[in-house]
């Protein structure tokens, strides 16, 4: 019987073997990976529905079956390619050809197939974090299936880094803990800049395409929340005019105080935004005039009026009056010096004070999407001017 040193050193030549074949200038067309009958069995327990196995110590895996695995895993979780390694394979037999993974509602040929399982890691020790990723294939590679369980908290190809990122936002967002949180949908997107399209005042945008995703997370309660990121995940953007709160509780609010209260519109002003607070902590001001004008104002620090006017956009006759329908409602100016504030803790965020003829309102763009409907709907309907009107 093999020893504990012996079996560790086994493990260790075919990390090695796998080395080379990273870094090695010639590629060889198969690998050879050495592997243990211990590392099966510690691997196998990640699997609820296991293949059989044959236990063997000496694979050659294809290279294109290789390729693939590494591929997939680069995808799942933004690390390189060649930061995956692959420590372990050993042949097996599937009862079909979904390999006895059958997707919802998939037909699969019952018919034995020979094939490979694999065990792959990929380099994320500065995370902290070590998590196999184990699949089945046939003997070719053509067909490569995930096994483990947490792939269904990362569908559709998401890499596991983003959807972390934008689970532990849900969580902070909607006060609840990720495990009651789910990634329901995923779409590829190409963003027109650096924000991904969700421009804020003041904010500079890098104005280059950028690929990225569109994600949705489902909550207790009807909870939906929406999310733009680029690739990797390192910018992640919350869209507030894409989410849905159902029957979520809302932010209770509290009074403004008169001193805190912004100072009335003037003539010709429609309706303003103030924007205050984030990384940079500068004031920004859009205001709405009654002739269509949207202007944007740069406040100087410590109340020193204005340092900036700009024209930013005008909007149409026909938004003008559908924008203006919507202040009248008394729906809005129930809102009248009632604040919505932050949750203790957050940080990094914009307080934002919206202010027509009749009412003044402030909230912190981290609950947005927990605010009164009613109230979302002006905020929304604004945001659709200032990001979509014409010059």
């Amino acid at each position: 019987m093999l020893s504990h040193h012996m079996l560790s050193t086994l493990a260790l030549a075919g990390m090695m073997v796998l080395g080379n074949g990273w870094r090695g200038s010639q590629p060889a067309k198969a690998l050879a990976i050495t592997t243990t009958s211990n590392l099966n069995s510690l691997v196998a327990q990640a699997s609820q529905r296991g293949p059989r196995d044959t236990t063997t110590y000496s694979i050659r895996l294809p290279q294109p079956l290789i390729n693939n695995v590494r591929q997939d895993v680069s995808r799942r979780t933004g690390v390189p390619q060649e930061k995956v390694g692959i420590t372990e394979a050993s042949r097996a037999t599937y009862p079909e050809s979904c390999l006895g993974l059958p997707r919802p509602d998939e037909v699969c040929a019952q018919a034995l197939v020979e094939g490979f399982r694999i065990v792959a890691f990929p380099d994320i020790s500065d995370t902290g974090r070590v998590r196999p990723f184990i699949y089945r294939s046939d003997l070719t590679g053509r067909t490569l299936r995930l096994e483990n369980d947490f792939d269904a908290a990362t569908p559709f190809g998401l890499p596991t880094t983003v959807a972390d990122t934008i689970l532990q936002d849900a969580s902070q967002r909607t006060g609840q803990p990720t495990s009651v949180l789910k990634i329901v949908q995923t779409q590829r997107r190409t963003w027109p800049n650096g924000c991904l399209g969700l421009n804020k005042p003041g904010v500079v945008c890098t104005q280059a395409l950028v690929e990225g995703w569109v994600v949705v997370v489902n909550g207790p309660r009807g909870v939906q929340l929406t999310y733009r990121t680029n690739e990797s995940g390192s910018v992640v953007k919350f869209d507030p005019t894409a989410t849905s709160t159902g029957d979520a509780s809302i932010v209770k609010p509290v009074k403004i105080p008169t001193r805190e209260l912004p100072p009335p519109l003037k003539q010709g002003e429609l309706f303003r935004a103030i924007y205050s607070g984030g990384i940079a902590g500068r004031t920004t001001v859009i205001t709405l005039r009654t002739d269509g004008r949207l202007v944007q104002s740069l406040a100087a620090p410590n109340g020193g009026g204005t340092t900036s006017r700009t024209l930013i956009k005008r909007v149409s006759p026909q938004q003008l009056r559908s924008f203006q329908g919507l202040l009248k409602r008394p729906q809005f100016n129930q809102f009248n010096r009632l604040s919505y504030p932050a949750p203790g803790g957050a940080a990094d965020f914009f307080t934002i004070t919206l202010s027509s003829h009749k009412t003044s309102v402030r909230y912190a763009d981290l609950i947005q999407e927990r605010l009164p409907r009613d109230l979302q709907q002006v905020i929304q309907a604004f945001e659709r001017l200032t990001n979509k009107s014409r010059l």
